[in-house]
């Protein structure tokens, strides 16, 4: 899930539970090929999800938000995939939204 406010927005997903990943990392900004902001997240390992808010965003401004999981194996976040398919979104209302996608085919460990 994911709300959206005139000056931020939240993610909330599952973490991965396939594979040693423990921290997530969130790109985003203007540019659609390069978000230079980023900010970290941690998996809560009591509801296996994670959670993180962006704010300070200007109002009227499109960004764009990239999420890549840290794997603990050899090459940290190089080792995963980019992009994934089918994703959609359903506006839940009240500034929410909802996003799926399924996951990308990749030979583990990710």
């Amino acid at each position: 899930n994911t709300f959206v406010t005139s000056s931020s927005f939240g993610l909330e997903f599952e973490a991965i539970s396939s594979e040693p990943v423990t921290r997530y990392r969130i790109a985003y900004g203007p540019d659609l090929l390069s978000p230079y902001d980023m900010v970290f997240a941690e998996v809560n390992h009591i509801s296996g999800k994670i959670q993180v808010e962006i704010d300070g965003l200007e109002e009227g401004r499109s960004y764009f938000a990239s999420v890549t999981p840290r794997n603990l194996n050899v090459l940290g976040y190089a080792n995963c995939p980019s992009s994934a398919d089918a994703v959609t979104w359903e506006n839940l209302g009240g500034g929410t939204y909802s996003i799926t996608w399924q996951a990308p085919a990749w030979d583990p460990p990710i």
